[in-house]
C-alpha cells in the first residue's frame, strides 16, 4: 500500500512538472511573437534564458517554433541559433548560491552575448548599414534587460512569501505589457485575441484590487496595443477610464462591476466616435465581460485570495501618492493634449462661408461670359455684395432675386441659377456647423471627463499622505474581538493619521448585528486606551465595511423639516446626512428644477451620487464635477439642480461650505448670524463646473441652517431675525417653525418646495 501513494504522489509530481513545462513552452512560442520597430522580436530568448535549468528544453523548443510559425526559419534563423547559445550557457554555468539580482544579471548577460554572437555572425555574412547595425545594438541591449527583468519575476513568484520589490513589480507589469504585445496580431473569425484577454484580465484586476488593478492593467494593454498599431491608442485607452469607473463600483458586486464597465466603454465610444471606437471594438468588450461574468466566483477567489487570515499591512503611503499624484498628472497632460489636437482639428477644418461663393461661382460663372468682369474688373463691387449677402442668408437663411443685393439685379446675367446654388451650398454649410459643434461639445465633455479623473486621483492621493503609520497591536486586538462573536474578518487596517488619531477599518463577508459592534467599541476602548466611536458601516452584495474612529470632540444635532408644492406627493427637494469613518458630517440638500416628480428623480439623484462620492473619500471638486457629468448625459432634455454641501470636522470643528446654484445658508455663531452666499450656477447647465467654497470655524453650541430657494420667495432678511429669536431652541423646532413661516410667507401667488435643515454643534 505505501509503495502504490509514493508512486502515485510520483505520478502526480511528475505530471504537475510536465504541465508546467507545457506551459513554459507555450508562454515561450507566444513571446517569440512580440514585436517592436516593426521587427525586432528579441523576446524569446530572454524568457529562455531567465527560466530555470529544468525547463530550458521546454522554453527552447516552444520558443524555437515561435520563431518558425511566426516568421519562418530564414528571417529568424540568428533568433534561434542564439537559443541554441542560450541552452548551451545555462547547462556549463551554475547559478545556485547567487542572490537573485546577481542570478538575474547573469542570465541577462548570457542573453545578450548569444544574440550578439549570432548578430554579429550575420553582419559579417550580410552586410548592412550603419543604421541597422546601431538597431541590432539596441536589440541586443534589449534582450538583455528583459531577460533581467524575466528573472526577477521567476524568482518573485518562487518566492510568494517575500514582500515584492519595485524592480520586481515594474518587471512584472512589463512583462505583462509583452505578452499582450505578442498576441496582438492573432485573430480568431476577426476578432482580436489581445483585446478579449486583454479585457478579462482588466476586469480580473478590477475583481481582485478595485480601481487601481484595473486601470493599472488598462494602461498595460494601452501601451502594448500602441507599441503594435498607433491606430489602437485610442480604442484601448478609452478602457482606462472604464476600468477606473468599473473599479469603484466594484464594493457593490461582480454585477455593478461589469455593467459600469460596459456603459463608461460604450459612453467613450459615443463621444469618440465609429472612427476611433469601431462596432467590432464593442463587441470585443462585451465578449471579454461576458466570459469574465460568468466565470465562477468560487475559482476567482480561490485563484486571487492569498491568505484567509487578515493581513497586518505596513503602510506605503509615500509610493502610493506618488503613483496616484502621477497618474493625475498624465491624465491632466492627455487632457491638456486633447484640448491642444482639438483646436488644431477645428482650425484645419474651419468652415468658411466664403467656400460657398467659392464653390457657386466655379459651378454657375465660369462659363459665363461676364465672368471675367465680374471677378475681374468689377471684383470690389462683386465682394461688396457678397458681403451683403452674407448679411442676407444669416438673417433669414436664403436670398430671393428681389432681396438679393442690387449688383446681382443688375449685372448678374444667371441670377436664377446663381442663387439657387447659393441657397443649396448655405443648407450645406449650415449642416456642417451643426455637426462640428456637436463634435465639439462630444470632446469638452470627454476632456472634463478626463479632469474630474485627475482631480479624484489627486485627492485620494492627499488623503493617502495623511496616513503616517500603521497598529500591528490593534490589529490582534480587532482580530481577536471579532473571532470571540464568530466572525472572522477578510482584512484589517488600523493606522493613524498624521493628528495622530486611530482608525481601524475592518472587511467582513457578512454584516454583525449592532449588539455586538457595541460591544466591540467598548472592548477596543479598554484595551487600546482610545475612546473608539460607534462604527459607521458600510455594506455591499459581497462585503461589509466596519470601521471604527477616535471618539470626536463634538457631535451634531440633526433635523430636516419639509413641505411640498401644493401638498404635491413628491417634494423637489432632497437631503441626505452622515457620517463617514473620518469623523466628518456630511449635510446634502438639492432642489430639482421645478416641481414635482421630475424635480424629485433630479433631486434624488444628485444627493445619491455625491453622498456615494463623499462616503468613498472624494473631495468637493471631483464630486461636483462627476454630478456635473452625470447631468450632462443623462439625457437630451434639459435637466439641472442645485447642489449644497456642508461638511464639518467633528474633530476640530473646521466647517467647509460647497455650492453650486444653492439658496444662502445662514450659520448663527457667537450671537451673530453670518450668511453664506452662492453666486454659481446650478449642476447640468455648463460642461464646466464653477462652485462656491468657504470655510468657517464653528464652536459649541453653533447652529447651521441650510434652506431651498422656496423658503426664500419672500427674501432673506427674516430668517436671520427668526434665527436670533430661537437661538435656544433645539434643531428641530427650528427646522420646523421656519418651514412653516416659509410656508405662511408666500404671498406671491405662487407656491415652491421648501426644504430647512438644521444643524447645531455639541459637546
Amino acid at each position: 500500500m505505501e509503495v502504490i501513494m509514493k508512486s502515485s504522489s510520483i505520478i502526480k509530481t511528475r505530471s504537475l512538472d510536465l504541465l508546467q513545462g507545457c506551459a513554459v513552452g507555450f508562454l515561450s512560442a507566444l513571446l517569440s511573437n512580440a514585436r517592436v520597430l516593426g521587427s525586432f522580436s528579441p523576446f524569446g530568448i530572454s524568457f529562455a534564458a531567465a527560466i530555470p535549468k529544468e525547463y530550458s528544453l521546454f522554453s527552447l523548443a516552444g520558443s524555437a517554433c515561435g520563431y518558425v510559425i511566426f516568421g519562418g526559419i530564414t528571417d529568424n534563423s540568428s533568433y534561434i541559433a542564439a537559443l541554441l547559445l542560450v541552452t548551451i550557457f545555462k547547462f556549463f554555468i551554475h547559478l545556485k548560491g547567487h542572490t537573485a539580482e546577481t542570478d538575474s544579471v547573469i542570465q541577462g548577460v548570457i542573453a545578450s552575448v548569444s544574440l550578439l554572437t549570432t548578430t554579429v555572425i550575420s553582419i559579417v555574412l550580410h552586410p548592412v548599414s550603419t543604421i541597422t547595425i546601431l538597431l541590432k545594438g539596441s536589440e541586443v541591449l534589449l534582450c538583455g534587460s528583459m531577460a533581467f527583468m524575466v528573472s526577477m519575476v521567476v524568482h518573485s513568484l518562487s518566492s510568494p512569501s517575500h514582500e515584492y520589490r519595485f524592480v520586481e513589480k515594474a518587471s512584472f507589469a512589463i512583462l505583462c505589457t509583452i505578452t499582450f504585445l505578442s498576441l496582438a496580431p492573432l485573430e480568431l473569425w476577426n476578432f482580436r485575441i489581445a483585446r478579449i484577454i486583454g479585457i478579462i484580465c482588466i476586469c480580473i484586476g478590477m475583481y481582485w484590487i478595485g480601481y487601481a488593478g484595473g486601470v493599472l492593467v488598462a494602461i498595460l494593454f494601452t501601451i502594448a496595443m500602441t507599441l503594435y498599431d498607433t491606430n489602437l491608442a485610442v480604442s484601448s485607452g478609452c478602457l482606462i477610464v472604464a476600468a477606473f469607473i468599473g473599479g469603484v463600483f466594484r464594493p457593490l458586486g461582480k454585477i455593478a462591476q461589469v455593467t459600469m464597465f460596459i456603459a463608461s466603454a460604450t459612453f467613450s465610444a459615443v463621444v469618440l466616435g465609429v472612427e476611433q471606437v469601431t462596432t467590432l471594438d464593442m463587441v470585443e468588450v462585451l465578449l471579454g465581460s461576458a466570459v469574465f461574468f460568468f466565470f465562477p466566483d468560487n475559482i476567482l477567489d480561490r485563484l486571487f485570495t492569498k491568505e484567509k487570515i487578515p493581513k497586518v499591512h505596513r503602510t506605503h503611503t509615500d509610493g502610493m501618492t506618488s503613483k496616484l499624484e502621477f497618474i493625475a498628472d498624465s491624465l491632466t497632460d492627455l487632457q491638456h493634449s486633447i484640448e491642444k489636437v482639438s483646436n488644431h482639428m477645428e482650425a484645419a477644418a474651419e468652415n468658411d462661408i466664403f467656400h460657398i461663393y467659392t464653390k457657386t461661382s466655379e459651378r454657375v460663372c465660369k462659363n459665363c461670359g461676364l465672368n471675367t468682369f465680374c471677378w475681374g474688373a468689377a471684383y470690389g463691387d462683386m465682394t461688396h455684395a457678397l458681403n451683403n449677402l452674407t448679411k442676407l442668408l444669416r438673417t433669414k437663411g436664403k436670398v430671393e432675386k428681389d432681396t438679393a443685393p442690387f449688383f446681382f439685379q443688375q449685372k448678374c446675367c444667371q441670377p436664377e441659377e446663381f442663387l439657387q446654388e447659393i441657397n443649396l451650398d448655405y443648407k450645406e454649410f449650415l449642416a456642417k456647423e451643426a455637426a462640428t459643434r456637436r463634435v465639439v461639445e462630444a470632446r469638452l465633455m470627454a476632456i472634463n471627463q478626463l479632469e474630474g479623473i485627475s482631480g479624484m486621483l489627486c485627492e485620494m492621493s492627499k488623503e493617502l499622505s495623511d496616513i503616517i503609520a500603521n497598529d500591528p497591536k490593534a490589529n490582534l486586538v480587532v482580530q481577536e474581538a471579532f473571532q470571540e462573536i464568530g466572525c472572522q474578518p477578510k482584512e484589517i487596517h488600523c493606522y493613524y493619521d498624521k493628528y495622530d488619531r486611530l482608525y481601524c477599518d475592518i472587511y467582513l463577508a457578512q454584516r454583525p448585528d449592532d449588539f455586538h459592534l457595541e460591544q466591540i467599541s467598548e472592548q477596543l476602548t479598554e484595551h487600546l486606551n482610545r475612546e473608539m466611536e460607534l462604527p459607521s458601516v458600510v455594506s455591499s452584495d459581497l462585503s461589509t465595511k466596519v470601521s471604527y474612529f477616535e471618539r470626536a470632540n463634538f457631535r451634531v444635532d440633526f433635523h430636516a423639516s419639509q413641505i411640498s408644492n401644493n401638498n404635491n406627493r413628491y417634494c423637489g427637494d432632497s437631503f441626505e446626512y452622515f457620517m463617514d469613518s473620518k469623523g466628518f458630517a456630511h449635510i446634502i440638500l438639492s432642489d430639482g428644477m421645478g416641481s414635482g416628480a421630475r424635480a424629485a428623480v433630479d433631486s434624488t439623484m444628485t444627493c445619491s451620487i455625491a453622498r456615494k462620492l463623499l462616503q468613498t473619500g472624494f473631495g468637493f471638486d471631483a464630486t461636483f464635477q462627476l454630478v456635473n457629468l452625470a447631468f450632462l448625459v443623462k439625457s437630451r432634455e434639459e435637466s439641472l439642480a442645485t447642489l449644497d454641501v456642508c461638511t464639518i470636522d467633528l474633530y476640530t470643528g473646521m466647517a467647509e461650505f460647497a455650492k453650486s446654484g444653492a439658496a444662502s445658508s445662514f450659520v448663527m455663531r457667537n450671537g451673530k448670524v453670518v450668511r453664506i452666499e452662492c453666486s454659481s450656477l446650478p449642476i447640468g447647465i455648463l460642461q464646466g463646473i464653477q462652485y462656491d467654497k468657504e470655510e468657517m470655524k464653528l464652536n459649541r453650541g453653533d447652529l447651521v441652517v441650510m434652506v431651498s430657494d422656496g423658503a426664500l420667495a419672500s427674501g432673506e432678511d427674516w430668517i436671520s431675525s427668526e434665527l436670533e429669536l430661537y437661538s435656544q431652541l433645539s434643531s428641530k423646532e427650528i427646522s420646523q417653525k421656519l418651514c412653516a413661516e416659509a410656508q405662511r410667507r408666500r404671498i406671491d401667488g405662487h407656491s415652491d418646495d421648501i426644504t430647512v435643515v438644521a444643524i447645531r454643534l455639541k459637546k
